[in-house]
């Protein structure tokens, strides 16, 4: 399952706690307009995250065809993205945890919106992290100064690198989300709960495929 994966990318990149820290501005609150329906208020923040997704393959792809020419800044937008994804998730979880019956809702709008563009990214962001291309050396060019004496020691790689910061930057305005067990931070994250829930089965099975 996605969530699988992307919990090894996790333990891959170090600890959630062990981020350095963070250099991404904070991500403004999600306020969804309390005239829609949560049908319409879910359906947006799944196009929205889907946006997300798109826009870190899209910055993945640009790292790939031209290590050299992927700057710090663009190392900035794609951290800024795993902040987004989680910010965006601890939305829809909060809508669920009040409404259950939501859940379904919310499966049915991530299979149509996210599900395709939840694989490639995680398929795209392995191969970079696997990549010795991209490793410490790498990471040390974009960062320069900024990569600090603990990610020399563990060897962080540019997706370690660009992770921690993002998922560091969330939960420092979000300390409350570190105690949460099994909460949403991951497109996979959901993905799982919509499995486990019965809701979607056969249409998960790329995702199953994509365990590391």
């Amino acid at each position: 399952m996605l969530a699988g994966a992307a919990l090894a990318m996790v333990t891959s990149a170090g600890c959630r706690t062990s981020a350095p820290p963070k250099p991404v501005e904070s991500a403004p609150a999600i306020d969804p307009d309390g005239g829609r329906s949560t049908k319409a208020v879910i359906d947006g923040l799944l196009t929205e995250l889907a946006s997300v997704l798109q826009r870190r393959i899209d910055l993945g792809r640009m790292l790939l065809g031209d290590p050299e020419a992927f700057t710090r800044a663009d190392a900035e937008r794609t951290s800024r993205s795993y902040y987004e994804e989680a910010a965006i998730l601890a939305r829809i979880e909060s809508m669920i945890e009040t409404s259950p019956e939501l859940l379904r809702t919310a499966c049915g709008s991530f299979e149509i919106r996210v599900q395709g563009l939840g694989i490639r990214d995680l398929g795209l962001w392995s191969d970079i992290r696997d990549d010795p291309a991209f490793g410490p050396a790498a990471a040390m060019r974009i960062y320069r100064d900024e990569y600090t004496a603990l990610e020399r020691e563990w060897e962080r790689g540019v997706y370690q690198a660009i992770f921690a910061r993002g998922l560091g930057a969330f939960y420092d305005d979000h300390p409350e989300r570190r105690e949460v067990d099994d909460g949403l931070i991951f497109a996979g994250d959901l993905a799982t709960l919509c499995l486990r829930a019965g809701i979607l089965e056969e249409s998960f099975d790329e995702y199953r495929s994509e365990r590391m």
